[in-house]
């Protein structure tokens, strides 16, 4: 109750496990209000379903400094400065999302998107060139084959498609986005898996909003 808009909240694989990426797909045009409800969503989400406690949450921006950004980052930030029940670190910049400086990153729609399909487009081609290179000749191959099964880990680690879909937070029911070239491997590598083979409840009040996910019949419910 009180959550102005849904928003999708994927995983996206770091050198630290993952983060949580919300929004990327539900809200193309934001309000400053919109983000700070993703961002207690997301914390919530991060905490409660994920086992992250305490989470980081930061805004997507284009510099670090709190003075920097468009209209919507300048007016979302104090408005997250100012929540006492989230763990905010401040803006960061595209570069740092791969290295986990953050576990919930906060940013509107359309931004959202892009990081996501430039993840997947980057992640895609350098999975190719490394192919690519470990059979170019004789030597590289058998250093491939040296290295065969700690570098099919590392890329498979680095795979977005590899952490299932996306669920839509803030609806009154589950709401499970999922691309289809992810269908396959999701089955097999959905982060939430384990969490929900036990009886979960999760509530949230306060700020205006009330959030919550329960396991009944074996389903997850939100």
């Amino acid at each position: 109750r009180g959550i102005e808009r849904p928003a999708l909240a994927p995983l996206i694989p770091t050198t630290k496990g993952f983060s949580l990426l919300i929004d990327c797909g539900a809200n193309v045009d934001a309000k400053p209000s919109n983000l700070v409800q993703f961002a207690r969503m997301g914390a919530i989400y991060m905490e409660h379903i994920l086992g992250r406690k305490n989470p980081r949450v930061a805004i997507v921006n284009i510099g670090i400094e709190e003075e920097k950004g468009n209209a919507l980052v300048k007016q979302t930030y104090p408005l997250l400065k100012e929540c006492g029940d989230i763990n905010f670190i401040g803006s960061i910049e595209a570069r740092d999302i791969p290295n986990g400086y953050a576990d919930v990153i906060v940013c509107e729609a359309f931004v959202g998107n892009v990081i996501l399909k430039m993840y997947e487009g980057v992640a895609g081609a350098l999975m190719g060139m490394v192919k690519e290179t470990m059979m170019s000749s004789l030597k590289t191959k058998i250093g491939a084959l040296l290295i065969k099964n700690e570098l099919k880990q590392t890329l498979k680690d680095f795979d977005a498609s590899d952490y299932g879909g996306a669920p839509m937070l803030g609806l009154k029911g589950l709401v499970q986005c999922q691309r289809v070239q992810a269908i396959y491997s999701a089955v097999y590598r959905i982060q939430t898996a384990e969490y929900f083979r036990q009886d979960r409840s999760v509530y949230y009040s306060g700020q205006g909003i009330t959030f919550s996910f329960r396991k009944q019949d074996g389903r997850m419910i939100q």
